[in-house]
């Protein structure tokens, strides 16, 4: 953050140690270089934080220093994409879960301390105190991601469920070679091989809506959760290199808590969170409370806008209760 300092007037002092001899050891080079200081006196346990900045030496051992406050303000945001970029090596990328979900890394930031530690999920009880409150989303991921192909050349398609509407048609994007047309017919294909040949599914194209999303008639029309677990998968994020996500995805690419459906991507710091490390955490003192949060199409779309503010973000469903 930036400092915006207010000065309250400045004075000559003279460096000593705690015995109050002279410690010209203590050199400061830089103009306006700061130091850290011990005052008891100022109980600054809210508001503004009491700094002092040595000035260039005086005669002798002598400083001139401000005196003053500094205030934490609001940095400047970033208003070109790029300067979100930066590198992230390929194996740093974890494509696969780990055997306990809560083995994984955790970064502390003690801001007091003006620290960092690296730490596990499951130390969580360690460092939360007995009152705390963790807030976790109740959302369930929904196998949204659909294959089939275009009835009338018989390419590929592959597309994603975003929801239905009060007359049943739903609200799907997809991707194919060529341009898709109104009134266009789509067969689906199971993702998982059945046990048995379900009935055959299509999705009628109706109108397309600005994003790419296509408001689209399933024939026959049925509960939209029914038709995706006979034909749909895990919607896994790009970076896990998957067409289709296999029986462990189903089970770790959902937290513990899951209740109510309807995302197209988990809650991912929730994935960390095992049965046993909320028990401890109860036992501990710690609160529970749930919201519900549906994951949108926005998690998957990459911002295309350079200027973040032309940038239009999408909108979710939440619950809060």
């Amino acid at each position: 953050h930036q400092l915006d300092e207010h000065p309250l007037g400045t004075a000559d002092f003279q460096l000593g140690d705690a015995t109050g001899q002279s410690n010209r050891r203590h050199r400061h080079t830089s103009h306006l270089a700061p130091i850290a200081i011990h005052a008891p006196a100022w109980s600054c346990h809210a508001g503004p934080t009491p700094v002092i900045r040595l000035n260039r030496a005086t005669a002798g051992a002598r400083r001139r220093v401000f005196i003053g406050w500094r205030v934490m303000s609001k940095p400047e945001s970033p208003d070109e994409l790029s300067d979100f970029d930066y590198h992230l090596p390929d194996e740093l990328i974890a494509r696969e879960p780990l055997a306990r979900r809560d083995g994984a890394r955790l970064l502390v930031v003690d801001r007091e301390q003006n620290h960092i530690e690296s730490r596990r999920i499951g130390d969580l009880p360690d460092l939360l105190d007995p009152g705390d409150c963790l807030v976790v989303n109740d959302t369930r991921v929904i196998p949204a991601k659909l294959l089939g192909r275009r009835n009338a050349t018989g390419g590929a398609w592959e597309g994603l469920f975003l929801g239905s509407d009060d007359d049943g048609r739903w609200r799907i994007i997809g991707q194919t070679r060529g341009r898709l047309e109104p009134g266009e017919r789509i067969s689906l294909v199971p993702a998982h091989p059945p046990v048995t040949s379900p009935p055959v599914q299509e999705l009628r194209l109706v109108e397309q809506h600005p994003g790419g999303i296509w408001r689209a008639e399933p024939l026959p029309p049925g509960p939209p959760l029914e038709v995706l677990e006979r034909f749909g998968t895990m919607p896994l994020p790009p970076y896990i290199q998957r067409q289709v996500a296999t029986d462990l995805d189903r089970q770790r690419y959902q937290t513990v808590f899951a209740r109510y459906p309807g995302a197209v991507a988990a809650p991912t710091a929730g994935l960390h969170l095992s049965e046993d490390l909320i028990n401890k955490c109860r036992q501990c003192g710690l609160g529970f409370e749930y919201l519900t949060l549906h994951v949108g199409l926005g998690t998957f779309r990459p911002i295309s806008a350079q200027r973040l503010d032309d940038h239009v973000m999408h909108s979710e469903w939440c619950r809060v209760s």
